[in-house]
């Protein structure tokens, strides 16, 4: 049985719940990625900032504005050690792309990430980072 470890990425980009939000938006762009985990000073997680939350900061002040303000509360958890099915039925059921992996312990520690697009390229067969390669393609 597949489980979320193995399709999940490892070594979280994050950043602080202080964080500007124009600093979040570098960070995405210089690692090619489409959100970006909130955590506090014990690392344990708050929530995410997606490309949708930035964008939904259109018009405000980006220097002003930090991770706190805009990230998505983070309530939803599930374990690297869960079948990949649980991992996609909560994927459908919030409606939402992206999914951090928590450490099972006290602390929620983020130690993966898995998108919609990791699903996608398990459907098609695609082996990982064909994703990127085919962005660099056009």
């Amino acid at each position: 049985m597949a489980l979320v470890r193995d399709y999940m990425h490892r070594g979280v980009i994050t950043c602080h719940l202080d964080t500007p939000v124009k600093e979040i938006a570098k960070i995405m762009d210089a690692n090619n990625i489409r959100s970006v985990v909130v955590t506090d000073d014990r690392g344990e997680v708050w929530g995410i900032v997606s490309l949708i939350s930035i964008l939904k900061a259109w018009g405000k002040d980006l220097e002003k504005l930090t991770a706190e303000d805009i990230l998505q509360p983070y309530t939803v958890t599930i374990s690297p050690e869960s079948p990949i099915e649980e991992a996609v039925k909560l994927l459908q059921k919030k409606r939402i792309e992206h999914l951090v992996i928590v450490h099972p312990g006290v602390v929620r520690r983020a130690v993966g990430i898995l998108t919609t697009f990791d699903i996608i390229q398990h459907m098609a067969g695609m082996p990982a980072g064909t994703y990127r390669a085919s962005m660099q393609l056009g």
